[in-house]
């Protein structure tokens, strides 16, 4: 998750502080992650679900994550592609 200058990672319940722009994370972990907000990426292997609102808030459920993360409209049908493909 990207805040300002930082991105903090959160793995295992854990969390660490990055200086790497998400932009660079994405191309160097592209295969592996997948971004759902441009503040936000995520590990596809930790994707458990899609969550399509009726509202038209869509979010995502990742396991070991009590809270579902926002999926911005415009990141959807990306979203909605590379996990059709999986």
């Amino acid at each position: 998750v990207a805040d300002q200058k930082y991105v903090t990672a959160h793995y295992q319940g854990r969390q660490i502080l990055l200086d790497e722009p998400l932009k660079q994370l994405e191309q160097e972990f592209g295969q592996r992650l997948l971004r759902i907000h441009r503040n936000c990426l995520v590990s596809l292997h930790h994707v458990e679900r899609l969550i399509i609102a009726k509202q038209g808030q869509s979010s995502i459920k990742l396991k070991s994550v009590e809270q579902p993360l926002t999926i911005s409209r415009r990141h959807l049908p990306q979203v909605k592609k590379v996990l059709k493909s999986l």
